[in-house]
């Protein structure tokens, strides 16, 4: 039983405790699992790097080879086969296709980057607001500001360097827009996402956000900073994590 999954239908709607009688024997399970995680959380810390789009940045400069497009997608319809398919990649629940339906409710939009015509992965953006749900924190953009989300490459494009064609192609679709700064956020213990962002030169930190429980008590934490990823992993940032 996935019962991530049930936990989000049922706050998403507590009607589908009577459509579903048999989640009501999991609600001791959520609930006990509720107050411990409330008593005691391990804190999760989020880097939020800004990187300008210079004509200069490397991503700019980079290259696009002419069988690689980028759409854009504005609807959850046209999304969906595309979230279905990492669903079963990844064997995840019915939580990741209702947390998509939010964003294009909430104004997001998806960027699909195809080679020739095989969709090699997706990227959410944001124009109005950052959300940062693993500390619960939400804000709105600066003025020519954008934030992304989720980027995910399918399974079979893994490996062959075509992340940093969706990034370029991000970067050249967003500057005709008119924006002029992105916000991207990486979890600190993922020492694989602070590597490709270094060599991304997407590596600016400009704040850190933290939240966790003890005791019952909300903990939160922000504070603004400047420093580099790079420098991070070059000092062997998390105790060696990083090597």
């Amino acid at each position: 039983m996935d019962l991530q999954g049930m936990k989000e239908e049922i706050k998403k709607d507590w009607l589908v405790l009577a459509r579903k009688p048999r989640y009501c024997f999991y609600l001791p399970v959520l609930f006990f699992r509720f107050i411990v995680g409330r008593l005691y959380s391990g804190k999760d810390v989020i880097l939020l790097t800004e990187t300008e789009l210079t004509e200069k940045h490397p991503l700019m400069l980079r290259p696009i080879p002419g069988h690689v497009r980028m759409e854009a997608l504005h609807s959850f319809e046209e999304f969906e086969p595309f979230a279905k398919r990492r669903m079963k990649e990844e064997e995840v629940g019915i939580t990741y296709l209702n947390l998509v339906e939010s964003r294009f409710s909430q104004g997001y939009y998806a960027l699909i980057l195809y080679n020739n015509s095989s969709p090699v992965g997706y990227i959410f953006i944001s124009e109005k607001w950052a959300n940062f749900q693993q500390v619960n924190v939400e804000m709105k953009l600066p003025p020519r500001h954008f934030a992304t989300y989720d980027g995910y490459t399918f399974e079979r494009w893994r490996g062959k360097g075509q992340w940093s064609f969706l990034l370029a192609g991000m970067f050249r679709f967003m500057r005709k827009k008119g924006f002029k700064k992105l916000w991207q956020w990486v979890m600190e213990h993922n020492t694989v996402t602070l590597k490709v962002h270094c060599h991304l030169k997407i590596d600016r930190v400009v704040k850190v956000m933290s939240e966790c429980y003890r005791f019952g008590f909300n903990l939160k934490d922000e504070k603004e900073v400047n420093f580099s990823l790079c420098d991070l992993l070059k000092d062997e940032y998390l105790s060696g994590k990083a090597s």
